[in-house]
């Protein structure tokens, strides 16, 4: 499908001993966020190549893209496209800051962007999630290096999570984040 998008001269280009084709989020596209993109239906699905720097829309019943999109964003992960139409992700850059970014997929500029993580030397790329919550807050996890954050829409720390949990023969090692998820208190009726 994405050979047939018109990406052969990428794909024949990249190096053949990673998986290109590893899809690190898909999303089913509902209404009115598939509306906004030309050629793009409800029911067809938001993918995530992250070794590609690609965000793509296939159509299930064709088989086809139907869309795809670059920004300023590289090793992005968690893409999910919000209820307004923009893409949010998770941007794991190398060697640079870890960040949070929405992205307006038509001219596929970013609207809103906050440096969360600090740049490190790491050569691999940041592995995290990022959420849209409630009041137009942000949660973001850098798998990584353990640790979750919650954004007001200001860019201003709500909440923090650092794990304290140690890995490794010596206990050098943080342990992995690989999943956060807000709990609003009216969803937790049942543990009363």
């Amino acid at each position: 499908a994405l050979e047939s998008a018109g990406l052969r001269d990428e794909l024949g280009g990249a190096d053949s001993s990673v998986d290109l084709f590893e899809a690190n989020s898909i999303q089913v596209l509902t209404e009115p966020a598939a509306e906004r993109l030309p050629g793009v239906e409800r029911g067809n699905v938001l993918l995530s190549f992250p070794k590609l720097s690609l965000v793509a829309v296939l159509d299930l019943n064709t088989e086809q893209i139907v869309w795809t999109g670059r920004g300023d964003f590289e090793f992005q992960h968690d893409v999910n496209m919000l209820p307004n139409g923009n893409l949010l992700l998770f941007d794991g850059r190398i060697g640079q800051g870890a960040r949070a970014v929405e992205v307006d997929p038509l001219t596929m500029k970013t609207v809103w962007s906050t440096v969360v993580f600090p740049g490190s030397v790491s050569e691999v790329p940041r592995v995290g999630l990022v959420d849209r919550l409630a009041e137009g807050r942000t949660l973001v996890v850098d798998t990584n290096s353990g640790h979750a954050i919650e954004l007001s829409p200001g860019g201003e720390t709500v909440w923090e999570f650092i794990n304290p949990h140690r890995v490794g023969q010596t206990g050098s090692r943080v342990a992995l984040l690989p999943q956060v998820t807000r709990l609003e208190p009216d969803s937790m009726d049942w543990l009363a």
